[in-house]
C-alpha cells in the first residue's frame, strides 16, 4: 500500500497589518487514489462516523476522483500525466473535518511529478478554487481567490 500519514511542522507568519506567527504539529493523510477501496485496511472507515473517516462528500470533484482530478488539471492546463495520484488532506477524525487545501500530485507513467493541483476553500465562504502548480517549473500564480480578510486580492503565490 502506497498510502500513509505524514507527520511535520506547520508555521504561519504574517508582518501586517498586525503580526501574527504560530508553530504546530500536525500530520496529514497521503493517499494514493487508487487505493480509496483499500482505506477500510489502514482502519479508515468509508462514509461512517469513526476515529478516522474517509468522506466522498469531502471531495467534491466526484467519482471516480482520480478520473474527475486529472480532468479538472487537465481543463487547467491542457495536461493529463498518465500515473499514480497521490492526495495529501486531512481526513475526518471523529466526526470533525477541517480542511482548507487539499494537495493532489500527479505523475506522469515514469512517476516523475508532473503537476500539484491545490484545492483551496475559503471557510467562512464555502467556496472552492483550484491552483494548478507545474511540478517542473516554479512559475508565480496570481491570487483568484479570496481567503484571509488580511491579504488583498492583488498578491502573486510564489
Amino acid at each position: 500500500m502506497n498510502s500513509c500519514l505524514y507527520q511535520g511542522v506547520l508555521r504561519h507568519r504574517r508582518l501586517q497589518p498586525k503580526a501574527h506567527h504560530f508553530v504546530y504539529r500536525l500530520f496529514m493523510a497521503w493517499l494514493d487514489l487508487d487505493e480509496l477501496d483499500r482505506l477500510p485496511e489502514a482502519g479508515i472507515r468509508r462514509n461512517r462516523l469513526a476515529a478516522a473517516a474517509w468522506y466522498d462528500a469531502d471531495y467534491p470533484l466526484g467519482a471516480p476522483l482520480k478520473a474527475q482530478v486529472l480532468n479538472r488539471l487537465e481543463s487547467l492546463t491542457g495536461c493529463r500525466p498518465a500515473g499514480r495520484v497521490m492526495l495529501l488532506t486531512q481526513l475526518r477524525y471523529f466526526g470533525f473535518h477541517f480542511n482548507p487545501v487539499n494537495f493532489y500530485y500527479c505523475y506522469d507513467e515514469a512517476d516523475t511529478l508532473r503537476w500539484v493541483l491545490a484545492e483551496v476553500r475559503n471557510t467562512p465562504w464555502n467556496e472552492r478554487h483550484y491552483y494548478a502548480v507545474d511540478g517542473q517549473q516554479a512559475r508565480p500564480l496570481e491570487k483568484a481567490f479570496h481567503v484571509s480578510p488580511f491579504n488583498p486580492m492583488d498578491m502573486v503565490y510564489h
